[in-house]
This record gives C-alpha cells, sequence and structure tokens, in this order.
C-alpha cells in the first residue's frame, strides 16, 4: 500500500492557498481604500497615514460586519508574512553610510530611548495591570519606530490581533502628541537646530511626521533628525534579539531567532555595500509601504473592539508615560553630548 502523504501533499499545498485567498483579498482591498483615503484627504487633514488608516478601517469593517470563517486564513497570513516582508524590505532603505558618519552622535539618544521605554513599560505596566505583550508591544513602538516596531516585536511575540491593535493606537495618539508639543517646547528650551533633529528624530516615531517637523524647523534639523529616526530603526536588531531569547527560553519550541529577522539584517548589509542603485531605492520603499498597509488592514479585520475595550484605559496611560520618560531621557542625553 503506498503511502498516501506523497500525493496529496501538493493537493493540501494548494487547498491551503486557496483558502487563504479571501482574506488576503479583504486585506488588499481596505489596504487600497485606506490609500486612496490618505491621499485624498492626507494633505488637508494630516492624516496618520495609510498603514493607520488600514488598521482603523478594519476595526470599523469588523465591528460593522465582521468577515466570514473562510477569510480567517488568509487574514492570519496576511498580518504575518507580508508584516514579515514588510519588515526584510526596510533594511534595503537604511542608509549605512550616514548612520556610520552621524550615527555615533546620536548612538546614546538612541539608547537612552530605548531602555527608558522597555524599564518604565515593564515596571509601569505591571503596575497597572497592563499584559505582558502589550506592555512590550507600547515599549517597543514608542522606544523605537512606531509600527514597524510593532510589527517586528509581534511577529516574535506572536501576540494577539487586539494587543497589536491597542498598541499601534496608543502609539500613534501620542505621537500626535508629540507632534503638538515638540516644536512649542523646543522653542522654549532654545534648542539648536541639531537638537531639535536630534530630539525630533528620538520622540516621534513616524517618519513622515519626522521630516515634516524637522523640515519645518530649517537649517541642520532635517538631515539630524533622520539620521537619530534611522538609527533606532537599527534598534529593532538587538531589541527584538533578546525578545526572542526570553520567550524562547520562556516556552519550548520557539526559534531563538526569527528567520525574518535574520533576512532583515542581511537586508541592511546588502544597503551597506551599494549593490542597491539609488533608483531602485523609491520602489522599494513603496513596496515597504504597500506591504504594511496590507497587513495592518489583516490585523484590523482581525480585531474584536470588545477584546480591545477589556484593556480599558490602563494601556493609553502606559502609552503617554512611556512617551513623556523617553522624551525627557533624550532631552537629557542631549544635554550631557552638547547636542542642544
Amino acid at each position: 500500500m503506498s503511502d498516501p502523504a506523497g500525493p496529496t501533499a501538493p493537493v493540501s499545498s494548494r487547498s491551503g492557498l486557496r483558502r487563504a485567498v479571501p482574506g488576503l483579498l479583504l486585506a488588499v482591498v481596505v489596504a487600497a481604500v485606506a490609500t486612496a483615503l490618505d491621499r485624498w484627504v492626507g494633505p488637508v487633514t494630516g492624516s496618520p497615514g495609510p498603514a493607520v488608516l488600514a488598521l482603523v478601517l478594519g476595526i470599523a469593517l469588523t465591528a460593522v460586519r465582521p468577515p466570514g470563517p473562510g477569510t480567517g486564513p488568509g487574514l492570519a497570513w496576511a498580518s504575518g508574512r507580508l508584516l514579515q516582508a514588510g519588515i526584510v524590505l526596510l533594511g534595503l532603505t537604511v542608509p549605512v553610510g550616514s548612520l556610520l558618519e552621524v550615527g555615533p552622535r546620536a548612538l546614546p539618544v538612541v539608547v537612552a530611548a530605548v531602555l527608558t521605554a522597555f524599564a518604565v513599560g515593564a515596571l509601569l505596566g505591571r503596575a497597572l495591570g497592563v499584559g505582558q505583550d502589550l506592555r512590550t508591544l507600547i515599549s517597543a513602538g514608542t522606544g523605537i519606530c512606531g509600527a514597524s516596531a510593532i510589527a517586528a516585536t509581534a511577529g516574535v511575540l506572536r501576540a494577539r490581533p487586539a494587543d497589536v491593535s491597542y498598541a499601534l493606537s496608543a502609539v500613534v495618539l501620542m505621537n500626535l502628541v508629540a507632534i503638538l508639543t515638540l516644536p512649542v517646547a523646543a522653542r522654549g528650551l532654545g534648542l539648536s537646530d541639531e537638537g531639535f533633529g536630534a530630539w525630533v528624530g528620538s520622540s516621534v516615531n513616524d517618519t513622515s511626521a519626522v521630516v515634516a517637523l524637522a523640515g519645518g524647523w530649517g537649517g541642520s534639523a532635517l538631515a539630524v533628525a533622520v539620521v537619530v529616526k534611522l538609527t533606532r530603526v537599527l534598534a529593532l536588531v538587538p531589541v527584538t534579539l533578546v525578545l526572542a531569547r526570553l520567550r524562547q527560553g520562556a516556552g519550548a519550541g520557539r526559534r531563538l531567532v526569527p528567520p525574518f529577522l535574520l533576512l532583515f539584517v542581511l537586508a541592511v548589509v546588502v544597503a551597506a555595500t551599494g549593490v542597491v542603485p539609488d533608483a531602485v531605492a523609491p520602489a522599494v520603499g513603496l513596496a515597504v509601504d504597500v506591504l504594511i498597509t496590507c497587513a495592518l488592514a489583516a490585523v484590523g479585520c482581525s480585531t474584536r473592539l470588545r477584546e480591545v475595550a477589556r484593556a480599558g484605559w490602563a494601556p493609553v496611560v502606559l502609552a503617554a508615560a512611556v512617551w513623556v520618560c523617553v522624551a525627557a531621557a533624550s532631552l537629557a542625553v542631549l544635554v550631557l553630548v552638547g547636542l542642544t
């Protein structure tokens, strides 16, 4: 009697792909609507970006009419694999040469931001009763680089969609607070162009917001802000490695290093060699945006508001406290290193 596993394996793979199609199509449609909405109203209202809009639209759609059970496999694939693919391609966009030139001066600020975020997130989050995964996601999003950090950390933790959605929402809210308050505070403190750029790069998570704030300030603020922001992106590597090691120790059978993280590091190395033509950079950046937008659309469509509501206001309070402490710690280090 022949082994049935052999001939049936390809059929099973094709069947799995077919089951994923409805969920993938739903994520793509929601992402497309969010992108169109961002281009339509973004310049007027200051949209938080297509990825965040896709998350919100997905949550709203699910609240009005939950997707059918047939969309589950595709949504899970999109919120996992597409998210990881976006993080890998993000590595190709890191200008390693600029980081090596200015990075050493920015490194203490970045280290202070990351350590403060995780220390405050762990201690205060536990005191507020916020779950471990959720407080870790909030700390990563605030201390490293917003949605990208939450996406990468969620891949390591295998976090619930509800936790990912709440963390993204809380971090985006604090990002808006930063946009409104940092320029006023910087003028009151009399920060230099370099000082303001470094403070924005270490305290504002969304890249477009960093560019808008620092570019509007003028002088060398923009160049410094972008370098500090991208240095924070590289902090994904050690942070996710540590989280992966801790999670592996807490549960048997977990991979020590997620494959997508290794590919992210490889992509950064490839970018450092200069083999990727400058003309390709816009296309890579667009691919990153598309993949992460589709993935967050899938996260939104997988989120149930009741699960988010159970967390209450504690995570928002935590996100606010973490951001305030990160901004204060970054400013203190800027004073110490003479970048103000």
